[in-house]
């Protein structure tokens, strides 16, 4: 049996990129283990996983594990969040599997959530001690085998790709690239909206009138300087607009109105946005990072040199301006090969010894 830890699910007012890849992974795995797949949350007070309550009227119900079950936690949490956990992972009843997404907490401190940044050695601590540690990408493995020393003893850590079919929507094989630009991605110093909209508004200064849709809430620490910079071009009359939630369904749609997915994040762990546009037949402008690199690298998908703002006005210039270039990236996303959901799990199902 698989128990998927949605402890911090149920409180959750905001679908954050760890909570869509929470629930895309767990509704992949109910497929292809049906009826073998619970959520579970953490209980302080009975200090163990529950199957959480179903109405007001009901108590939670204490999980009665045995050795062959699995943990799965996708979840990033310490101690203070779950009182009891480091207790009970020490004499833990069943195997444990943590999923590790980033280490940007401590190697991007100052562009990072204080709370964040404080919590994060407590949580490499206690992933530490797991069977399994599941990394978002080949970059995030070793991300997390450097966060210890050389002698230090850890879990098997296996990475994965997470899959781009966020949405159900048939996949556009004759998609136009006459639209606009779009950047999806929470308002923040780490996600480099700011590099991007000194680009483009040094394109529109040159007379180009291509709009953008910068689409993500906004971050309550780091994120109102952008979200006034992006109000102060809207009064200067520049094509911007700012868009802070959207489903997963106006999500597909903004990709497939959009002629060019820009995504100048400096710190990811992953590279989920950079494939699931590419998967709505969207083409795609990233800075050149490893974790970018890794999802995006091949058809559809070009990059800029690293935080360069005059190599990414130029990139978006010859985009403009080059319509062989658009043809060939925009033929490039429709037709390529997609990680999808499925595969992800068939890799975690296949590591804890469950594939079917």
């Amino acid at each position: 049996m698989i128990y998927w830890d949605s402890t911090k699910k149920l409180k959750q007012k905001h679908r954050s990129g760890l909570l869509r890849v929470s629930e895309r992974l767990v509704s992949s795995l109910r497929v292809k283990m049906p009826g073998m797949v619970e959520e579970v949350v953490w209980v302080s007070a009975a200090r163990s996983f529950c199957r959480p309550a179903s109405s007001l009227f009901q108590k939670t119900t204490r999980i009665n594990l045995r050795p062959d079950d699995w943990i799965i936690t996708p979840e990033v949490f310490g101690e203070d969040e779950k009182p009891g956990f480091t207790e009970w992972l020490a004499t833990r009843p069943a195997r444990i599997a943590g999923i590790f997404h980033d280490n940007i907490p401590l190697s991007h401190p100052d562009i990072t959530w204080p709370k964040s940044v404080k919590r994060h050695p407590i949580y490499l601590s206690l992933l530490r001690q797991m069977d399994v540690v599941f990394a978002a990408s080949e970059f995030s493995a070793e991300a997390f085998r450097s966060a210890f020393p050389e002698t230090a003893k850890l879990p098997d850590i296996v990475p994965l790709k997470w899959g781009a079919d966020f949405f159900a929507g048939k996949r556009d094989s004759d998609k136009p690239n006459s639209g606009g630009f779009l950047t999806v991605g929470i308002l923040e110093p780490r996600k480099n909206q700011e590099l991007l909209l000194d680009a483009m508004e040094s394109i529109w200064d040159e007379g180009f009138q291509v709009p953008l849709k910068v689409c993500g809430r906004i971050n309550p620490h780091f994120g109102e300087p952008i979200a006034k910079r992006i109000q102060k071009m809207q009064r200067s009359c520049y094509p911007v607009e700012h868009i802070p939630n959207l489903s997963d369904g106006a999500l597909w749609q903004a990709y497939q109105d959009a002629s060019l997915s820009i995504f100048p994040s400096q710190a990811e762990g992953a590279g989920l946005p950079v494939i699931e546009s590419l998967w709505a037949g969207c083409p795609v402008l990233a800075n050149n990072i490893p974790p970018l690199k890794e999802y995006g690298r091949g058809p559809g998908c070009a990059f800029f040199q690293t935080n360069s703002r005059k190599d990414l006005i130029l990139q978006l210039k010859f985009w403009l301006e080059d319509e062989n270039y658009r043809n060939t990236l925009t033929q490039g996303a429709q037709k390529r090969t997609i990680p999808l959901w499925s595969q992800t799990a068939g890799t975690l199902l296949d590591k804890l010894g469950m594939a079917q």
